[in-house]
């Protein structure tokens, strides 16, 4: 039985990580991480990159890049999942301070519009983030914002 379910879950992994893999080096590079070549999801959720040509590990990357490839690999699984039928989400995503950690506005800006997009493929989605920089926000519906002229909402 063991080696049935084993056998499963690596032809499986076979079918899925790539696939993961290769989204979550396209949204980290639009989300602003450079020079990254590729990365290897493991099973315990370790993202193994790339960078220039160098092998670096998640704990290696900038505070940045370690938010921009969090947040990739997230709307990876989420994105990936969904195509293959693997959809198994909480349906709820939680982001604090965008571009709080070195993100500049256009990636801020893409990260945000990728947001805005999977929660229209996956419409039992629901995602909440912040940010202090309420320009990136322009493009999103009046209606999908909570804001305050104030520094502070709460």
């Amino acid at each position: 039985m063991t080696d049935a379910v084993r056998e499963a879950v690596d032809a499986a992994a076979k079918r899925l990580f790539p696939a993961m893999n290769t989204q979550i080096v396209e949204l980290a590079t639009r989300f602003g991480v450079q020079n990254l070549d590729s990365v290897r999801l493991d099973r315990s959720g370790r993202v193994n990159a790339v960078k220039a040509g160098v092998k670096t590990s998640f704990k290696r990357l900038s505070r940045g890049d370690r938010l921009r490839m969090r947040i990739a690999t997230v709307i990876a699984l989420l994105r990936v999942g969904a195509d293959r039928g693997v959809a198994a989400h909480p349906g709820l995503l939680l982001i604090d301070s965008v571009a709080a950690e070195e993100v500049t506005e256009v990636p801020a800006r893409t990260l945000i519009a990728e947001l805005q997009a999977i929660t229209k493929d996956l419409p039992d989605l629901q995602v909440v983030l912040t940010t202090a920089q309420p320009e990136l926000v322009d493009d999103l519906p009046g209606d999908h914002l909570i804001t305050r002229d104030s520094e502070h909402l709460f």
